[in-house]
């Protein structure tokens, strides 16, 4: 092999080295990002009223798009339509387990959210499907989809931008779809919460915007 071959060579294997090294990091930073704030989220949920709390641990995309997870046409101009067919960001292992761990610590009860919201809406007439797909209690809970984190301020497309208010700020937005669910029914809301980051590296909970409730 050529001098120049082999230079080349060491290049391009630096180079592989050194992006998988950039990759590699910035996965670690993304997964620490997602369970400070998946954390932040559930500690402000909790302290609403509402009932008990229950968390599916699996991450929703940080699409501004999804405002529930029915895969229904409501208000089309609105509300798009195929938002929700691809509502799950990519469960890779690490992500579940981190989210998982934070649920342990915070002695949250999980559920499987898409189930809970086969329980039609509370303005829907009572009915055989209501009776057997709500659950048995008229004690209600709250059962809650958390997005990965979003940069900036609250944002629906074609609705609404609060991201001019916190534009040099290093804030991001937790979008989360929330049922609250008891034998009468189910009403369905979507927020974007907003975190702050402080000077200790803490994350400040600063605000709740409602997008859209279905009931």
């Amino acid at each position: 092999m050529r001098d120049v071959d082999r230079l080349l060579a060491v290049m391009s294997l630096a180079w592989a080295v050194g992006a998988f090294g950039q990759s590699a990091q910035q996965s670690r930073a993304a997964l620490a990002l997602d369970r400070a704030l998946f954390a932040a989220t559930l500690e402000a949920l909790r302290r609403e009223p509402g009932g008990p709390l229950r968390v599916d641990v699996r991450p929703l995309v940080p699409n501004p798009e999804l405002v529930t997870m029915r895969d229904f046409d409501i208000i089309p101009e609105r509300v798009d339509p195929t938002a929700a067919t691809n509502m799950f960001a990519p469960a890779d292992s690490a992500t579940l387990a981190a989210r998982r761990a934070v649920m342990r610590a915070s002695g949250l009860d999980a559920t499987d959210a898409i189930k809970d919201a086969k329980c039609p809406g509370i303005l829907v007439p009572d009915s055989r499907v209501k009776r057997a797909k709500c659950p048995a209690s008229d004690k209600p809970y709250q059962s809650v989809l958390v997005a990965l984190p979003r940069e900036g301020g609250p944002y629906w497309p074609n609705n609404f931008d609060d991201r001019p208010d916190f534009a040099g700020r290093k804030v991001y937005s937790i979008r989360i779809l929330h049922l609250s669910i008891n034998n009468e029914g189910s009403v369905e809301l979507s927020r974007d919460l907003v975190f702050e980051l402080n000077a200790d590296g803490t994350w400040r909970y600063v605000r709740s915007r409602s997008l859209l409730i279905i009931e």
